[in-house]
């Protein structure tokens, strides 16, 4: 298995925070080979991760999926979690301190280069998410996609505590509205 980063964050008022994390990148290059066998990869067409986040219980957590996409067989595809943040609030700040740093490092990684390669290495698969190989059994194309609720996708916006007011076209605040032209202008 694929060991989280453990670690715990103290605030200001002596609350502790204890979290965990993996990031996307080293999780997939560390557990492809669990997942499939080289002989499987043949027809890959595209690889897709979506990421979404979550709060309840007291805690907010993040999961990745991984969809190996082919083009004439069905996809394989598997479920991780891979953060969790003890903390009775879901704010922003102590996510972004804590698990969205790294998740978003390794997820930039991913988006930058574009592919998902794979090449044999005695028993085990290497993974790239920049192509070059010659010798890579697959190399296709990569997308990442954010799921989650409306709260989540407002976070990863930057616009924590948003009400349903606000304009997810030009992020404008509602007092700074002052007509509907401003954002259909921006969508058309």
């Amino acid at each position: 298995d694929f060991p989280p980063i453990v670690d715990r964050k103290v605030l200001e008022d002596k609350t502790v925070i204890h979290y965990w994390y993996k990031r996307p990148d080293q999780l997939i290059q560390h557990q492809l080979g669990r997942i499939v066998t080289q002989d499987q990869l043949q027809g890959l067409k595209r690889v897709d991760f979506t990421v979404g986040g979550d709060h309840g219980g007291g805690k907010f957590r993040v999961t990745l999926k991984l969809l190996l996409r082919f083009h004439e067989k069905k996809s394989i595809s598997r479920l991780f979690q891979i953060a969790s943040v003890s903390h009775s609030k879901d704010e922003l700040s102590i996510l972004k301190s804590t698990v969205l740093d790294p998740i978003g490092e390794g997820l930039r990684l991913i988006v930058e280069g574009g592919c998902f390669a794979v090449k044999a290495q005695g028993n085990s698969l290497i993974v790239s998410f920049s192509s070059g190989w010659d010798d890579a059994i697959c190399d296709v194309k990569t997308r990442v996609l954010v799921v989650g609720d409306l709260k989540f996708y407002a976070q990863m916006l930057g616009r924590e505590n948003m009400s349903s007011y606000w304009c997810m076209w030009c992020n404008a605040h509602p007092s700074t509205w002052q007509n509907l032209d401003v954002c259909t202008s921006l969508i058309s």
